[in-house]
């Protein structure tokens, strides 16, 4: 009987000590939470949708108010957005599928690196003493004060466009000044970064920096024309899904530019370059470019590879019929068309309306030999 007692304290006292610790851990996690870095002031400030911070390698659901430290990686989900603010020096807006990464936080430097999605920028216009600066694959920004940027990071291109003010560009260890309206692109190829300066298209930046430029009063664009961009992208993605309306359509798919050309030795492409020729689809109301070429090629068993692209917002198309992007060089690639227009988003946010000739066609010159050459009308300096 006696034994049985010590027994049972034994067991009481291990009992007593996991708790201990498991309290102590917890105590540790949320102090940890709540702790800000000292005389920083960096704080989230609006979180919307499914937002979260990796801290010490646990995963925490980040809060409006709760304070950021040096270390932190924020990862904002599909459909949600958050404001992380450096009282006195920066803000930055995080889209949908970012993550970005705080590698520095002190009273005088912040350091952020985007890792992935598209981050909108702005420095106070008074931070003597401070410094601000932004990492992104092989570039990093320096923005001065009162600076407005963004940068974007996806597979192997990093974009960087300023909206007013100015900011540095470093690449390779020289500094390429950026003014109000500049774009700096590191594009990576074969084991190659290059960098190319030119002046920013409106009409091909992604919804969510037209709309902090219109809520901004357009900056260095005119906000009616940035507004007129994006009312036009609404007409053409909102529909009325659900129905069960039939329609019709035509697509085609062609690589004629690339026939008869060194590179498509060892390819095996039709000889006229038609892949699939006018072809009437039935689709319903609702249904994407993306979806009837996906449901095209199954059928036609042509054979084709995708991935999700943050800066399309949506699917992008890399393959066709074993010809792939890059292969005829940096600026080659897939691209679509809808009645002879070049929409400046991805096939999944087109909704296909009755009538559409859809058109999907290889370029090897960035779209200038297939009618449209402002598509990536990147000019080494």
């Amino acid at each position: 009987m006696k034994r049985k007692r010590q027994f049972y304290l034994l067991c009481f006292i291990a009992i007593a000590a996991v708790l201990a610790v498991l309290l102590f851990a917890a105590g540790n996690a949320f102090s940890g939470l709540r702790g800000r870095s000292a005389g920083t002031g960096t704080e989230a400030k609006t979180v919307e949708g499914d937002v979260s911070v990796r801290r010490s390698g646990t995963n925490y659901k980040l809060k409006e108010g709760m304070p950021i430290q040096a270390g932190d990686v924020i990862l904002v989900g599909r459909s949600a957005s958050c404001t992380i603010v450096t009282e006195g020096l920066l803000s930055a807006v995080l889209d949908s599928n970012s993550v970005v990464q705080v590698t520095a936080l002190t009273a005088e430097d912040t350091a952020l690196e985007v890792t992935e999605g598209a981050v909108f920028f702005e420095t106070d216009k008074a931070t003597v003493g401070k410094k601000a600066s932004v990492q992104s694959g092989e570039t990093e920004v320096l923005p001065k004060p009162g600076c407005v940027f963004s940068v974007e990071a996806y597979s192997g291109t990093w974009n960087v466009n300023v909206y007013g003010g100015e900011a540095g560009c470093v690449f390779e260890g020289e500094t390429k000044p950026l003014a109000a309206g500049g774009h700096a692109s590191a594009i990576r190829e074969k084991g190659e970064t290059l960098l190319f300066l030119k002046d920013i298209t409106y009409q091909e930046l992604r919804d969510f920096f037209l709309q902090k430029l219109v809520e901004r009063g357009g900056l260095c664009f005119e906000k009616d024309e940035l507004q007129a961009v994006l009312d036009s992208r609404r007409e053409v993605t909102t529909g009325r899904s659900g129905t069960a309306e039939r329609m019709t359509c035509t697509v085609q798919i062609s690589c004629e530019n690339a026939c008869g050309k060194p590179e498509a030795a060892g390819l095996s492409l039709p000889e006229d370059g038609i892949i699939l020729p006018d072809t009437t689809v039935k689709f319903s109301r609702g249904e994407s470019v993306f979806d009837i070429l996906e449901r095209v090629c199954k059928n036609s068993g042509i054979e084709m590879d995708y991935d999700y692209s943050v800066a399309y917002e949506g699917f992008y198309v890399f393959e066709m019929a074993g010809l792939s992007e890059n292969d005829f060089g940096s600026a080659s690639g897939w691209l679509y068309s809808i009645n002879g227009w070049y929409p400046n988003f991805g096939s999944s946010r087109y909704e296909v309306r009755e009538g559409d000739v859809i058109s999907w066609v290889y370029t090897c010159d960035g779209g200038a030999d297939v009618g449209r050459g402002d598509w990536m009308d990147y000019r080494p300096e």
